[in-house]
């Protein structure tokens, strides 16, 4: 389970809620709303639309950065959630992602389920996959392409 703290910064993240920001560690970049502070990453083939939180690009010399994603389910009808949101570490290096917490909100903001990751389990990203295209928008330019050569590794 979250922490309370985590909990509330979730709960203060949902779509329809008008919240207090978040705290410092967590700010968006101009302390804009959440909602507003989305980087659009790309539409995947259920049609989610996956997102990054801008302020969680500000530091590109980070090969380990730590960010949120969010993804809109609108158009995909074998959730239940209308937004889910991850906290994933990206090993731009390694190519892979490590989903430290998650959690998943209704049509009208409640929240569904949510989880914390007790410890690291980092997952090869694929190739041309939405993970991939979200490594590629939080990672430094210098962080090595994926291939099959690289992902064939593991």
């Amino acid at each position: 389970m979250v922490g309370s703290s985590a909990l509330l910064l979730l709960a203060a993240a949902a779509p329809s809620a008008q919240a207090a920001p978040p705290a410092p560690s967590v700010q968006p970049h101009a302390d804009a709303e959440w909602e507003k502070a989305l980087i659009l990453v790309g539409k995947d083939a259920n049609g989610v639309v996956w997102f990054v939180r801008a302020g969680d690009m500000a530091n590109k010399d980070n090969f380990r950065p730590v960010v949120w994603v969010t993804k809109d389910h609108s158009s995909d009808k074998s959730t239940k959630a209308r937004i889910t949101r991850s906290l994933q570490q990206f090993d731009c290096m390694a190519g892979t992602t490590d989903v430290r917490a998650t959690v998943g909100f209704s049509p009208k903001g409640a929240i569904l389920w949510d989880a914390e990751s007790a410890h690291p389990d980092p997952q090869p990203i694929a190739a041309a996959s939405m993970a991939d295209a979200v490594r590629k928008s939080v990672c430094p330019k210098m962080a090595p392409a994926m291939t099959s050569a690289v992902q064939g590794s593991r």
